[in-house]
């Protein structure tokens, strides 16, 4: 739950790497159906540290298959929070898409954050894009507005090949 994952001091850690790696709880919102994965942190001198995360309504079943776990397709929605000094999540908000003129049948996956031009953007995958006569994934810049509430403006690399997904490059 949020609440739980606002209490750093309390979570179990792993060493590991050389440094404690917090084992964060699974879930940005009180809805269990949508898991939290791939958190982004950003930081601009002027605005703070930022934590960018992936909400998707699937899981991966004992038999390492994906289950959809809500509604009758894969999605992704995108959370957005400030960081304070103890790495406690501020002002949590999930991220409005409905501005993009773009069809995002499966949302906008594995948000990267970062502060230019004056706005906070985020890489991402953008899945489902359809090229080649198929639905595939391609790399983007999601631009926030002021209030990181909404995108507001998505660039979406056309890559060097259509028929190949992409993620995370």
């Amino acid at each position: 739950s949020i609440s739980s994952m606002n209490d750093i001091d309390s979570l179990p850690t792993i060493r590991q790497l050389g440094g404690d790696i917090y084992d964060l709880a699974r879930y940005v919102s009180d809805n269990a159906r949508w898991t939290a994965t791939n958190p982004g942190i950003g930081y601009y001198s002027k605005k703070g540290t930022v934590v960018a995360i992936r909400s998707s309504n699937y899981i991966i079943d004992e038999h390492k298959r994906y289950k959809v776990t809500e509604g009758d397709r894969f999605y992704a929605k995108v959370y957005w929070a400030e960081l304070d000094k103890k790495l406690k999540l501020r002002n949590l908000r999930e991220i409005d898409f409905s501005q993009i003129e773009r069809e995002l049948p499966r949302g906008l996956e594995d948000p990267r954050p970062f502060f230019r031009d004056g706005a906070w953007h985020f890489t991402c995958v953008v899945p489902g894009i359809p090229e080649a006569g198929k639905r595939a994934a391609r790399m983007g810049i999601a631009r926030l507005d002021y209030k990181c509430t909404k995108v507001v403006d998505l660039e979406v690399f056309p890559g060097p090949d259509p028929a190949t997904p992409e993620k995370n490059w």
